[in-house]
């Protein structure tokens, strides 16, 4: 099997992507919790304007990627049953709205 880095151009899922944006919002903290904090933490979402909750997503990113220090997750891999290469991506430095956007409608945020 093929070990290559990810070319230059190609598109992350967008899963990972939205999976990403859910983790930088609430940390590890968004499983295992009951039926009433699962309602507020929606709440507390749907208080705070989009333009806010877009800034604080990259301020975090910026603040992983300007930190200097070697992150565990700093690439991901999307790797399937059927593919034939293993592609490296880097997490990426800034999320579109369009993107954070569907993060939250896909995990009932918005």
């Amino acid at each position: 099997m093929e070990i290559r880095r990810q070319p230059k151009g190609e598109r992350w899922t967008m899963r990972t992507k939205q999976n990403l944006v859910i983790d930088l919002l609430f940390g590890r903290e968004r499983f295992n919790k009951s039926s009433a904090e699962y309602q507020d933490q929606i709440e507390q979402m749907r208080l705070r304007p989009f333009k806010v909750i877009v800034e604080d997503v990259n301020d975090r990113l910026n603040d992983i990627w300007g930190s200097g220090r070697r992150l565990p997750f700093a690439k991901s891999c999307d790797f399937k049953a059927g593919d034939r290469a293993i592609f490296y991506r880097e997490f990426p430095r800034k999320i579109s709205k369009e993107t954070i956007r569907s993060a939250l409608i896909e995990y009932g945020y918005r």
